[in-house]
C-alpha cells in the first residue's frame, strides 16, 4: 500500500483536487502544468483527489469514480496538442484509499533530454519547472536551452564563420601536439599535416552539404586565443581560486582567470589548474612493475576526471563562468550547464552524454579523461577508498548550473558521532546503518534531501523517500520548506536555559538593532552585508547560499561577520539564516575553542549579550 505521508516526505509532492463536482471525472488543468513543471525539473510526486490543508496537513478525500480520471488522465497524456510527451510508465500511476473515492498518486519521472521541454497546449513556451514556490514558467532563455539540448547535434561541433587557423594559440596547440605524441607516437592523425590533423580531431570540419569550412566550436574552444574566444563567447569565464588559510576575510590565495596574461583557452587553463589542484595531496611512496616511482592516487585520478568533466559539459554560451575552488577540506567545481543524463545514470556509468564530445575527445587523445561513463564511478571510489565524505552534486536549474562539492572530511566523523550520541543516546545507536549515516549526514552538512541521499546511500528513491519519513516521525529530523525546497535537519534537542548556556541570550532580547532591517531574515543579512568587506560578504553568502553548509564554512561566516564589531544572536541569525538553536550551538563551540570573545564576559546573562572574533591582544586583557 502506497504511504503517502512518506511519498510527501521524501519527495517533491503536490496535492490537487481533481475537477468536475464533487471529483467526478476530471483531470484538473493545472495538472498538467505541474507535470511539465517537474518532467523538466528533477521530477516528483502529484496526488489527484488530495488536498492540502491551512496547518500543512493532507486531506484525502478521494475520487469518487477514480478509474474515470485515470482513463482520462492517459488520453490526455498521449494528445500532443494537450501536452508535447508522454514522460510516465503504466507503474508510474497507483491509487491509494480515500475517505470517499480512490486518491490517484503519479510518479513524475525526470524527463530525458531529448523529449525537454515538456510543453502544454502545443506551444514550446508553455514549459514550466519547479522552484521552492510551485511551478513557474519558463522563461525564453530557458526553452531555448532545453531545446539546444535536446538536439544531438553536438555543441562543440559547429563550424565558426569568420574565423581559421590565426584565431589558435601555437603554444597550446604544439602542447596538446607533444602530449598525444608521446602517448601514442604512431597514431594515424600524426602522419598528415596540421590541417589534416586539426580535420582529424575535429578542431576544423567542413560542411559536406554546404561547403562551408572553417575552425569548430570545441578547436576555438580548446586551442584558441582569449581575443578570438572572447568575440565568440562574451561571457567565456575561467577562474579558480585557492583559499586553503584559515583566515576567513582571505578571499584567495592563488588565483588563475582570463585576464590576458596566458592564452585563455580550456586546455591551457587545465594544464595550469590540474598542478595546483593537487599540489597538497599526499602521495605514499610506492613503486609499479619497473620499479618507477608510482606519484599519482585514486585521489588524484579523481579530481583530473573532475576537472575534465567540469570543462567538457560546461555551456560555454550560458552567461556564468566555470568557477574552481580549492579550500581548506574541500574542492568545489561550478560549471554552466546542468546535467543531460540522470545522477543514477551518472553513477552507475551507464551513459556518457557530454555537452561537447569533440573536446571530451582532445582530452582523451592528449591522456586526460578515462573512456566514456567511467568518470563519475571513479570519483566516488576513489572518495569512498579515502573514507572521505560522499561527493555532493546539486543542479540550479534558475541559474542553469551544476555544482561538484568534493569533502576530505571524514564520512563518519567522531565529533559528529559523538554529538549524534549525545543528542539520541541509544535510540541513535539502535538504528539500521542507512538511518544512522543519513543522520551523520544531515549533522555533518546541515541539511539533507532526497536527492542529496540518493548521493550517500546506494539505495532505490523510493526507499529512501520512507526513509526520511520514518526518521521525521521517529524524532530524528525536522522537515523544512514544501514542494521542491524540501530539506532536512538534525532534529537537536533545545538546550534548557543554564548560566553556561544563557550567554547566547534570546533572539527577543537582542533584537533591538536587527529591527531595522526588517522581519524577513534574507533581507536583515543583506542588510548586514552592506557594511562588511568583501571577504566577510562572500563568507556569509556561502551560507545563506547552501542549505548544506558545513561547520568549517558556518565557523568562518560567524567570525568574518564578528571580526570588527560585537554582534548580538539576532544579528547573527539574520545574516546566517539559520535558526536560533543552530547557531547557539557554532557559537558556544566557538566560545570554548576561544575564537570568540563576549562583550559582557562577566555576566553572561546579559540581555545585551554580543560577540566578537578573538584578537591577539585579548589573551593579555
Amino acid at each position: 500500500m502506497l504511504d503517502l505521508a512518506a511519498l510527501r516526505e521524501g519527495w517533491d509532492f503536490e496535492a490537487k483536487r481533481a475537477a468536475g463536482a464533487h471529483g467526478r471525472g476530471e483531470v484538473p488543468r493545472s495538472f498538467f502544468e505541474t507535470y511539465s513543471a517537474m518532467a523538466n525539473t528533477e521530477g516528483g510526486v502529484i496526488a489527484l483527489g488530495a488536498e492540502e490543508r491551512p496547518d500543512g496537513s493532507l486531506d484525502l478525500p478521494g475520487l469518487v469514480d477514480a478509474a474515470k480520471v485515470e482513463q482520462e488522465l492517459w488520453n490526455l497524456l498521449d494528445n500532443r496538442q494537450k501536452v508535447s510527451a508522454n514522460v510516465l510508465s503504466r507503474s508510474a500511476v497507483n491509487v491509494a484509499p480515500g475517505s470517499r473515492g480512490g486518491v490517484i498518486v503519479v510518479t513524475v519521472p525526470r524527463a530525458d533530454r531529448r523529449s525537454r521541454p515538456v510543453y502544454v497546449n502545443g506551444n514550446p513556451y508553455n514549459a514550466y519547472r519547479r522552484s521552492r514556490e510551485g511551478d513557474r514558467r519558463c522563461a525564453e532563455h530557458e526553452v531555448r536551452r532545453m531545446l539546444a539540448d535536446a538536439s544531438d547535434d553536438a555543441a562543440d561541433g559547429s563550424i565558426l564563420v569568420g574565423y581559421d587557423v590565426g584565431d589558435l594559440d601555437r603554444g597550446t596547440l604544439d602542447t596538446w601536439r607533444n602530449l598525444f605524441r608521446a602517448r601514442q607516437p604512431d597514431h594515424p592523425f600524426l602522419a598528415g599535416d596540421e590541417p589534416s590533423l586539426l580535420a582529424q580531431i575535429g578542431a576544423w570540419r567542413r560542411d559536406r552539404a554546404t561547403g562551408e569550412a572553417g575552425l569548430t566550436v570545441a578547436g576555438l574552444l580548446m586551442f584558441g586565443t582569449e581575443r578570438a574566444i572572447l568575440d565568440r563567447f562574451p561571457h567565456y569565464q575561467l577562474d579558480y581560486r585557492e583559499m586553503v588559510g584559515d583566515d576567513p576575510g582571505e578571499r584567495w590565495q592563488d588565483r588563475v582567470t582570463v585576464d590576458g596574461t596566458w592564452a585563455g583557452n580550456v586546455f591551457s587553463f587545465f594544464r595550469r589548474v590540474f598542478p595546483k589542484v593537487t599540489a597538497d595531496l599526499k602521495v605514499p611512496f610506492r613503486l609499479d612493475a619497473e620499479l618507477k616511482r608510482i606519484d599519482t592516487t585514486p585521489a588524484h585520478e579523481a579530481l583530473r576526471e573532475a576537472l575534465v568533466n567540469a570543462l567538457i559539459h560546461a555551456d560555454y554560451t550560458g552567461t556564468r563562468g566555470i568557477r574552481i575552488f580549492k579550500k581548506r577540506t574541500a574542492f568545489e567545481l561550478v560549471n554552466p550547464g546542468t546535467l543531460r543524463v540522470r545522477w543514477e545514470d551518472a553513477r552507475a556509468g551507464n551513459a556518457s552524454d557530454p555537452r561537447n564530445p569533440t573536446m571530451q575527445k582532445l582530452f582523451q587523445l592528449a591522456g586526460f579523461g578515462d573512456r566514456a561513463g567511467s568518470g563519475v564511478p571513479r570519483i566516488l571510489q576513489a572518495w569512498r577508498e579515502q573514507h572521505w565524505r560522499t561527493p555532493m552534486l546539486t543542479e540550479d536549474f534558475d541559474v542553469n548550473e551544476t555544482r561538484l562539492l568534493l569533502s576530505m572530511e571524514s564520512l563518519l566523523p567522531e565529533a559528529v558521532v559523538a554529538e549524534l550520541d549525545g543528542c539520541f543516546g541509544e535510540r541513535f545507536r539502535a538504528l539500521p546503518e542507512a538511518k544512522r549515516h543519513a543522520l551523520v549526514a544531515a549533522a555533518a552538512e546541515g541539511r539533507i534531501n532526497n536527492a542529496r541521499l540518493r548521493q550517500v546511500l546506494d539505495l532505490h528513491p523510493r526507499d529512501l523517500t520512507y526513509l526520511l519519513g520514518d526518521l521525521v516521525r521517529e524524532g530524528f529530523l525536522v522537515p523544512h520548506g514544501e514542494r521542491s525546497g524540501r530539506s532536512y535537519s538534525l532534529a537537536r534537542p533545545e538546550p534548557e536555559a543554564s548560566s553556561s548556556d544563557q550567554s547566547f541570550g534570546s533572539s527577543d532580547q537582542s533584537s533591538s538593532r536587527s529591527a531595522q532591517f526588517g522581519a524577513d531574515p534574507v533581507q536583515a543579512g543583506l542588510g548586514f552585508a552592506r557594511t562588511l568587506d568583501m571577504g566577510a560578504e562572500d563568507a556569509l553568502m556561502k551560507v545563506r547560499s547552501s542549505a548544506w553548509a558545513t561547520g568549517p564554512t558556518v565557523d568562518a561566516a560567524v567570525l568574518a561577520f564578528c571580526r570588527d564589531e560585537y554582534r548580538t544572536l539576532a544579528e547573527l541569525v539574520a545574516a546566517l539564516d539559520r535558526k536560533p538553536v543552530s547557531v547557539r550551538r557554532y557559537l558556544r563551540d566557538l566560545l570554548a575553542r576561544g575564537e570568540l570573545v563576549l562583550l559582557h564576559p562577566a555576566s553572561p546573562t546579559h540581555p545585551q549579550q554580543a560577540y566578537r572574533a578573538a584578537r591577539a591582544e585579548d589573551s593579555h586583557e
